[in-house]
């Protein structure tokens, strides 16, 4: 099976007999996946495994109580260099137990009142997953009072270019 996204997070390990290894969500915008490199294949992708890098996977599927799981035999690097014309997006991260109508209308407030040419993507995390959605209706103006409106209204790691 084959598995193509961003890495979001990294935790690197150390078995028992002292060889490192890593667990490497790469998720896109549909889903995430933990990717499991253990010591054999961990060595020859330990530089290449950082946050917020494209990657494709190769490796064999693993279920074990329900979720499902990879064990990584190959990556390669994706250049997406191409894709992003014009300003990177700005991403803003909410706990989907937080959405309610209030804050959908406070933040359709503040994204109104900034507008400008940076996109907008949405982050929605919850315990299982999260999920990153386009907000292409509102562009924004990054400023110092953008971020402290968001960070008041989202909390403080909430924003991120």
């Amino acid at each position: 099976m084959r598995i193509s996204g961003l890495i979001s997070k990294v935790d690197k390990r150390t078995n028992k007999a002292g060889n490192q290894w890593a667990i490497a969500t790469v998720e896109d915008l549909d889903a995430s996946m933990e990717v499991l490199f253990f010591p054999k294949t961990y060595p020859l992708y330990v530089e290449a495994l950082l946050e917020d890098t494209a990657v494709t996977v190769k490796g064999r599927l693993n279920d074990r109580d329900g979720t499902w799981s990879m064990f990584a035999s190959e990556m390669s690097i994706l250049d997406i260099s191409h894709v992003t014309e014009g300003e990177p997006p700005v991403l803003l991260t909410v706990a989907e137990d937080r959405l309610n109508s209030e804050l959908v209308d406070d933040l359709r407030q503040v994204l109104s009142t900034h507008k400008g040419d940076t996109p907008v993507r949405i982050r929605v995390d919850n315990p299982v997953r999260s999920r990153i959605y386009a907000v292409d209706r509102y562009s924004v103006r990054i400023s110092p009072e953008f971020n402290g409106e968001m960070k008041s209204l989202l909390g403080a790691y909430a924003v991120d270019y």
